[in-house]
This record gives structure tokens, C-alpha cells and sequence, in this order.
């Protein structure tokens, strides 16, 4: 999926939103959003909640 997302994405986006609650555990971030707005140069899009989840590619394994 990191390979995938480095060489086939090419549109950016942009999110907004109220930010509930974040944490840091284990080299993972969470990030609760409430009203956030994901926007690219084509279209917008609002949802009541959202979660994000990321890490730091450089811990996951590559195959």
C-alpha cells in the first residue's frame, strides 16, 4: 500500500474538521475528527466523524 500510494496517487486533499481527541501509542497516531471536510480539486465532502490512523512507514516491513 506505501508503494502504491508513493507512485499512483497524484492528487492531493485537503481535510478540515473540529479535532475530538488524539493519541499517541506505540509509534501510532489516532485522530477523531468531527465535521471534517475532505477536499480535492474536484470535490468536497463532509462527514460527521471520522478516524484516522497512521504510522510511520519506515516501521512497517518491506517486502
Amino acid at each position: 500500500m506505501s508503494a502504491a500510494l508513493q507512485h499512483q496517487v497524484k492528487s492531493k486533499v485537503i481535510i478540515k474538521g473540529h479535532l475530538r481527541t488524539y493519541r499517541f501509542c506505540d509509534n501510532v497516531w489516532t485522530f477523531i475528527l468531527a465535521d471534517a471536510t475532505f477536499r480535492n480539486e474536484k470535490i468536497s465532502e463532509t462527514l460527521g466523524r471520522v478516524k484516522i490512523v497512521a504510522c510511520d512507514s519506515n516501521l512497517i516491513p518491506q517486502d
